[in-house]
């Protein structure tokens, strides 16, 4: 709840909704899926999640229903969508949940 406190506040001060930012969430251990899950209830549309291998989930305008009702079969664990510099070009929120990635 601290996070979504966090992020409401801060896309406040921008002037920025929560479906119309791109969030990357770097660690999808069981931390960060539950503040993916956490997002997505609030209103997110566009989050990018990360592990070790690069972006492997993705969620978007199309899909973020979905992911809403059913998370886990959308992280593609065997498939890097994009590099975690790639998700980072133009991000706005980064979310940290692995330590030693920088």
């Amino acid at each position: 709840m601290v996070l979504l406190a966090a992020l409401k506040n801060s896309l406040k001060i921008i002037k920025k909704d929560i479906r119309n930012v791109r969030i990357v969430v770097n660690g999808l251990g069981s931390a960060g899926t539950a503040c993916c899950q956490i997002m997505l209830a609030a209103g997110a549309r566009n989050i990018l999640g990360c592990n070790r291998k690069g972006v492997v989930l993705h969620v978007n305008e199309d899909n973020s229903d979905q992911v809403r009702r059913d998370f886990f079969p959308f992280i593609q664990n065997d498939n890097q969508i994009m590099t975690l510099r790639e998700a980072l070009n133009g991000l706005m929120f980064l979310l940290v949940y692995r330590l030693g990635i920088f």
